[in-house]
């Protein structure tokens, strides 16, 4: 009886997507594949589905210009470089929001190409930064993700958040979405002791700069 046959056609594997039959071989079936950065590859379904192949190569042509050019002048170093800094220099005024307050960087992230490896393979794009989603977890694979700037911001520890009409957001995000200037919410919220309903709603009246009545 003959091996049975599995279609791995439309199937996601790391950063590739199987898109047709390229042949059945006497021990292996290989797949053509696409990768998310548009390049492609064939691939043997066994090393698929074990994981040993999870893009088409693109990773490794930034790694080799890292390598070629200069690693201490890449953006993606300098990040990784700060990370570490963070969690375990004491001298840097940062530290006492990272590694004073137990956040670390994985085993794994010590090591610097593994890391970039990583970005690489996660979205990295000179556009956006790394943030941490729990911002008391560590530096992991599991607990960071590129994003924009605007993101990050609002992923701080330090941001409160205002629930409203049963939405949660933090003031930037509801000054925002209600074309008020994110210092005048602010002040109206905090120092004026406006009500949040008022404070958000009330036309901002320049001659009568949010004084309190």
């Amino acid at each position: 009886m003959g091996r049975k046959f599995n279609d791995l056609t439309g199937k996601k594997f790391g950063k590739l997507t199987v898109v047709s039959l390229d042949h059945k071989g006497k021990t292996r079936t290989y797949w053509n594949c696409e990768c998310e950065c548009g390049g492609t590859r064939t691939v043997a379904n066994d090393h698929l589905k074990r994981g040993e192949v999870t893009d088409c190569g693109c990773y490794r042509k930034h790694i080799a210009h890292w390598k070629k050019h200069g690693k201490s002048n890449e953006r993606i170093y300098s990040i990784w470089d700060l990370m570490k800094r963070r969690c375990f220099d004491s001298n840097r005024v940062e530290y006492k929001n990272y590694g004073g307050r137990g956040i670390t960087v994985c085993p794994e992230w010590l090591n610097s190409q593994n890391f970039i490896e990583w970005a690489y393979q996660n979205g990295y794009s000179d556009e956006l930064t790394l943030d941490r989603i729990d911002n008391n977890g560590d530096y992991c694979p599991q607990n960071c993700r590129w994003v924009s700037r605007e993101e990050q911001a609002n992923n701080k520890r330090n941001k409160r958040f205002i629930t409203h009409k049963g939405q949660t957001k933090t003031i930037t995000q509801w000054a925002k979405e209600n074309g008020i200037p994110y210092y005048v919410l602010k002040k109206r919220y905090d120092k004026l002791g406006w009500t949040f309903e008022r404070a958000i709603s009330e036309p901002i009246n320049l001659n009568k700069s949010n004084r309190k009545r």
